[in-house]
């Protein structure tokens, strides 16, 4: 269909989706005209504020998640593959020219925007991609060959001639598609209406602002003006009092004329609200929040707070969105045919609670018992440590045949046995002094293994993290969890090791870990005076 056609044809006829005009690659930056009688493409789409607002941060949020290629194991664990090329390709390097965030959030730009990203292979020597060259949508077009597969045919800026590219050399992340071949774009085929309406009443604003008379009332002349004197009037008036720049000038009146000023208009309260909804329309077809893109709502359905409904962006649009590029690497960088590689976004950033909230799950996940310290110590980013893998059993948890054997012991006690009597003494009894010594030797040499653990730790945590706050952030976990091993090597009430442990913490951040001084207090909180 031309051009010419098109345009001649009546304003209430359907347009036919797949019309050559509207979908061929050399016309996408024209658009199409909304009912509003503005015409809405990507490019006029992006300048609405709202819109921008909408785009950016669901491209940049995905854009600052790092990109992981993963290899399962046989037992079900997984290990990153960084030398994987995709990894290489999503997390380290996608080209010469771009960065990571820079390539995602170009490709998920035009995703929203035009339907589909693009970015073409560049072998490298061993012919395995080695770069991802990013190639404008509005240069693609898209073929379904006979066996299912998708040709690519992309054309030259310069000559105008296409060329092909099979779908084994290109990735591609695509958004919804009415077909299953051909994506369209939220923006300029569902949303088009509203974005139409929002630029028009923009416009209308500006031109109120540039062309209309701010003074806003009636002039009023006590005699009758000839059709000439009111023109004259009229023309005076505009020059000395319309536009901005003779904004809020004095009037100056004569001939015992008078200035009666009005109140807003109903078409001004109507342009307000219009410019008002229209932000909120149009977050509801990106499922952005409006708190997220600068605009305030009283009313909200996804939880109270601004945490609840950061939380509902991560579960309800980006998370679909990261599902989209995980499938398309899987398909496209890794290959179906490898069943033990996947890639997956990190979005434990954006999920995770404050820190106190944490910590306090953490306490509750590895006491519970179902889950091992180092098991925390890794969605916490950090490397395990050794000693850490083992589930911690409460003293008040155990098994059903446990419980039932408790149970039965209680409900049916044996029977009493006579003492045996006592031995002839053969020797005077320990005297509690001595008693007291034996068991100091006992106590000080497992108080001494386990301050042994906390300077070797302080040291490692000292040499491998420069930044104080890192180190500070690195002692926190390290005696958090420490509390417990303490509990259990020394058999002390928990409330004892944990005070212990804040004391050796606020120790190690001033630097003042004494060996000898630790022991004796990890002696005496073990048997005090029991014996003296």
């Amino acid at each position: 269909m031309t051009l010419l056609e098109s345009l001649l044809r009546p304003q209430g006829a359907a347009r036919n989706p797949a019309d050559d005009f509207w979908w061929s690659p050399a016309n996408a930056f024209i658009g199409r005209p909304a009912l509003s009688g503005v015409m809405v493409s990507p490019d006029s789409a992006a300048k609405v504020s709202a819109v921008y607002a909408c785009a950016r941060i669901i491209s940049e949020s995905l854009a600052s998640l790092p990109a992981i290629v993963y290899r399962r194991l046989d037992n079900g664990a997984r290990v990153r593959d960084t030398q994987h090329p995709a990894y290489k390709l999503l997390h380290d390097r996608p080209n010469a020219w771009q960065t990571p965030f820079q390539f995602k959030h170009l490709l998920q730009w035009n995703v929203l925007f035009r339907g589909a990203g693009y970015a073409e292979y560049v072998p490298g020597m061993r012919g395995q991609p080695d770069q991802l060259k990013p190639i404008h949508p509005d240069l693609v077009r898209r073929e379904q060959l006979a066996d299912g597969s998708l040709r690519f045919m992309v054309r030259d800026r310069d000559s105008e001639r296409e060329r092909p590219i099979l779908q084994e050399d290109m990735f591609h992340v695509d958004g919804l598609s009415l077909d299953g071949v051909n994506p369209v774009s939220v923006v300029t085929y569902y949303a088009r209406e509203s974005i139409g309406l929002a630029i028009a009443a923009e416009q209308f604003a500006a031109r109120v602002y540039s062309q209309g008379a701010l003074h806003k009332g009636v002039l009023q002349h006590p005699g009758a003006l000839s059709e000439d004197a009111q023109q004259r009037l009229r023309a005076e008036f505009m020059s000395r009092h319309a536009g901005l720049d003779n904004a809020h000038a004095p009037l100056i009146l004569e001939e015992g004329m008078s200035w009666s000023s009005t109140s807003m208009t109903v078409e001004d309260a109507s342009l307000i609200e219009t410019r008002t909804f229209q932000v909120s329309d149009i977050a509801r077809w990106f499922g952005v929040p409006l708190h997220l893109i600068q605009s305030e709502s009283k009313d909200t359905s996804w939880g109270s707070g601004i945490e609840q409904l950061s939380l509902g962006f991560v579960k309800y649009t980006l998370v679909p969105w990261l599902t989209r590029w995980e499938e398309a690497a899987s398909r496209d960088l890794i290959g179906t045919d490898d069943a033990t590689h996947f890639l997956e976004f990190l979005v434990d950033a954006l999920l995770r609670a404050d820190l106190k909230t944490r910590y306090e799950s953490y306490m509750i996940a590895t006491g519970g018992p179902w889950m091992t310290r180092n098991e925390v110590r890794t969605i916490e980013n950090q490397n395990p440590i050794e000693d850490l893998d083992e589930v911690l059993q409460p003293l008040n948890y155990a098994t059903v045949d446990q419980a039932a054997t408790a149970m039965d012991a209680k409900a049916n006690p044996p029977a009493p046995v006579a003492p045996p009597a006592p031995p002839e003494p053969t020797e005077a009894p320990a005297k509690p002094k001595q008693a007291r010594a034996d068991l100091d030797v006992f106590v000080r040499d497992a108080a001494a293994r386990v301050v042994r653990k906390e300077i070797a730790a302080i040291d490692r945590i000292s040499s491998r993290f420069g930044d104080a706050e890192a180190r500070a952030r690195a002692l926190t976990e390290f005696f958090a969890e420490h509390a417990a091993f303490v509990e259990q090597v020394l058999h002390l009430d928990g409330m004892a090791a944990l005070a212990y442990c804040r004391q050796q913490h606020k120790n190690a951040d001033l630097a003042a870990i004494n060996e000898q001084a630790s022991i004796d207090l990890l002696v005496t909180l073990s048997i005090g005076d029991a014996l003296e």
